[in-house]
């Protein structure tokens, strides 16, 4: 497992943790339900699409600035 996928468990971790002791969490916080089927695979692999999506971003970027600069 990758330092950022070490990362990421801790944090489901402790998001889970918060849940279970009341904490209100916001809904773009909140994880996959615990008795879904594959729900860290599933999760994992909304990671990684997210992670694709932000470098497409980052390449948009320094190309429309790029062509400003021109």
């Amino acid at each position: 497992m990758t330092e950022q996928a070490q990362l990421a468990a801790k944090i489901n971790d402790l998001r889970d943790e918060l849940i279970k002791s009341g904490v209100s969490i916001p809904f773009a916080l909140k994880r996959r339900d615990p008795a879904e089927p594959g729900r860290t695979e599933k999760e994992a692999l909304e990671d990684k699409i997210f992670a694709l999506f932000m470098k497409q971003f980052r390449k948009q970027k320094k190309f429309i600035k790029e062509l400003l600069t021109e």
